[in-house]
């Protein structure tokens, strides 16, 4: 193991036991389970494209989650409408936050409650979390197992399941990626993101003690 690959499989360690530089808020990967939601008013064509996009980086990734589509639901459009301000506008920080804390995750209030990673196709961010995202069309988090997404395309979600899947930041070199930067509509991940990806849930995996990949 090299030092490049060390340093993504201790990453994923320490996602395990908060000792390091990647600590997770809450186990939302020990089920393997990842729910889709959207926004009322989003098209079944962007629904679609996100899920096939998802999809896409996981086979890649040949990683063994399982993406569950619940569509509209009160409980993601209440989550929405608590993050919405006063001019309509979804704040996409706000909403992690709330996406982190529901009780949803938490395994203790009963069943039907798993740990989980959200993905939220909503319809209006705010401007300032549009130009935070640099035209990635959304936002993904390891940390805190959420992928907000407003622009309903493959490309968008594949760009943002990397981010949840381990890759921190873009890259801006010239390599055809789907997590380079300027960002481009492609649906795959170079040698280097895989390397990454791998690194990181054999690390997570050995400290956890959960095989992720198929």
């Amino acid at each position: 193991m090299n030092k490049f690959q060390r340093i993504l499989y201790e990453r994923g360690v320490a996602t395990v036991n908060g000792s390091g530089l990647y600590r997770a808020s809450n186990p939302w990967y020990h089920e393997k389970t990842i729910k889709l939601f959207i926004q009322e008013g989003v098209s079944e064509t962007e629904r679609v494209d996100v899920l096939r996009g998802s999809i896409k980086s996981l086979q890649q990734s040949d990683l063994s989650f399982r993406i569950i589509n619940f569509g509209v639901n009160p409980a993601s459009s209440n989550n929405i409408e608590n993050a919405t301000n006063s001019k309509g506008f979804v704040d996409v920080a706000k909403l992690g936050g709330i996406l982190v804390s529901e009780p949803y995750r938490d395994p203790e209030k009963g069943e039907g409650y798993i740990p989980h990673a959200d993905i939220l196709i909503i319809r209006n961010p705010r401007k300032k979390d549009m130009n935070r995202s640099r035209d990635s069309g959304g936002f993904g988090t390891s940390r805190d197992g959420n992928v907000i997404i407003w622009k309903g395309t493959e490309a968008a979600a594949y760009h943002q399941m990397g981010h949840l899947l381990g890759i921190r930041r873009d890259h801006s070199d010239k390599i055809d990626c789907g997590m380079g930067y300027p960002h481009k509509s492609l649906n795959f991940f170079c040698d280097k993101c895989m390397e990454g990806i791998y690194y990181f849930w054999k690390g997570l995996g050995e400290a956890s003690e959960i095989d992720f990949f198929n």
